[in-house]
């Protein structure tokens, strides 16, 4: 796995020659920017001399209601896209989308789905994955998969967010397996056993992509010394010795 974490709340004042310099001092691999830098090849430019990632694009973009609504909102997922294809990092984060009075979960996830598969289309020309995080009104892991499945496409996936659903009242111990590799993205917060319960899940998946955390700044040093020591491989067990019997003798 790669650690990383997100310019909010950490960061919300740093210039971008702070955020790669406070990355590379708390050992962190990678850094998710939480909207569009304005001076891309900057920025870029910046976290490449402190030798630190950018993992991830994140925004607050949700499926709009409306047709021009959804128009203005997909031609803003497309800039997102193409600034993660600039920064090389080939993830994309956004909230997913709301069930409003007389609508259902399943007809939402169809809608949601002919919104994206245009973006998914033109994401995968750019080598870009676009992560739909458990939120509003799908929060559980059941209700992810759904709208997932119903997208069915290899450029959108799931970003798991462990906090929202914790507060939506589902363990680790069902989410992971729920969403299995779908899960290309995660983000976490204190570091608590079920913190150390979910990193196992993960890594009882074969996760190996980002996690991001979500932290003020005086919590990361801390919380990254966690995650490094929940994850270090383990010494392999020395193999039984073997005794030989004795041989017979007259």
């Amino acid at each position: 796995m790669k650690f990383a974490f997100t310019t909010t709340p950490a960061a919300p004042e740093w210039d971008v020659q702070t955020l790669a310099a406070r990355a590379r001092e708390y050992g962190y691999d990678g850094v998710e920017l939480a909207s569009v830098p304005a001076d891309l090849p900057g920025t870029r430019a910046a976290l490449q001399a402190a030798n630190v990632e950018v993992a991830c694009v994140a925004s607050r973009l949700e499926m709009p209601a409306g047709r021009r609504a959804r128009a203005a909102g997909a031609a803003e997922l497309r800039t997102l896209i193409d600034a993660a294809a600039e920064f090389a990092c080939g993830r994309v984060r956004i909230q997913g989308a709301r069930v409003h009075a007389g609508q259902n979960a399943n007809s939402v996830a169809v809608e949601m789905g002919g919104w994206l598969m245009p973006a998914g289309d033109y994401a995968a020309e750019r080598g870009v994955t676009i992560l739909v995080q458990n939120a509003l009104s799908f929060r559980k892991s059941r209700d992810l998969w759904m709208l997932l499945e119903s997208i069915n496409h290899p450029n959108i996936a799931a970003c798991w967010d462990l906090a929202a659903g914790i507060a939506a009242g589902e363990s680790p111990f069902v989410s992971v397996p729920t969403l299995n590799t779908r899960i290309q993205h995660v983000l976490v917060g204190a570091a608590d056993e079920t913190l150390a319960n979910f990193i196992t899940r993960l890594r009882g998946i074969g996760y190996g992509g980002y996690v991001t955390v979500q932290s003020p700044a005086d919590m990361l040093p801390e919380i990254l010394g966690k995650l490094r020591e929940w994850t270090k491989p383990q010494a392999a067990k020395p193999a039984p010795r073997t005794v030989k019997p004795a041989l017979a003798t007259n």
